[in-house]
């Protein structure tokens, strides 16, 4: 069975990195273009986390990178973050379409994400998660995706709206992740 239908059940909540956690420090020329800033430097990204964390929700970051940047990012969030627990898990893709095999095999609710096309991807599979679209484009909404702003926006809608959300996903043990994340 996918889903549990209890509210009682946290969130289990995807968060990206470069463009969500991290503000983007070059012009991407193409969707798979990586970030090179390892700083968890976004407006109320941290205080945002600690809330979530708080409220009993299990947080994974899921991002795309290389290797060498995996380690980095790792390293970086380790020095910052209240503990070396605090995120219940650290996945770093070897392709940003690798990021629906992690949400199948973490059971994701939520995935925040600044690409509209890895969204899309996984929706594709997983319809019935809820995707927060991080962008401040003059691009429309897409169906069944919220788009936000800032991470304001992001524990408004959390707060006011996802967390009644009754279909809580569980993890998928057939969702193989080997040799599609970086074990760093």
């Amino acid at each position: 069975m996918a889903m549990a239908s209890t509210s009682s059940i946290p969130l289990r909540i995807g968060i990206d990195f470069g463009g969500v956690l991290c503000i983007h420090d070059k012009t991407r020329t193409s969707e798979d273009d990586e970030h090179e800033s390892v700083e968890l430097n976004m407006p109320d990204a941290m205080a945002s986390l600690i809330k979530l964390k708080e409220s009993g929700h299990k947080l994974y970051l899921i991002s795309y990178c290389g290797e060498r940047r995996a380690r980095e990012t790792k390293r970086n969030l380790l020095k910052i973050l209240p503990s070396k627990t605090f995120f219940d898990g650290l996945y770093f893709t070897q392709r940003t379409s690798n990021k629906l095999d992690v949400c199948q095999a973490l059971g994701c609710d939520i995935m925040i994400e600044d690409r509209l096309k890895t969204l899309k991807h996984i929706q594709r599979t997983i319809p019935t998660m809820k995707f927060l679209w991080f962008s401040s484009s003059e691009e429309s909404q897409p169906d069944d995706m919220i788009k936000v702003e800032s991470w304001s926006d992001i524990m408004k809608t959390i707060n006011d709206v996802l967390i009644h959300e009754t279909i809580r996903h569980q993890p998928d043990s057939r969702a193989v992740l080997n040799e599609k994340i970086h074990v760093v």
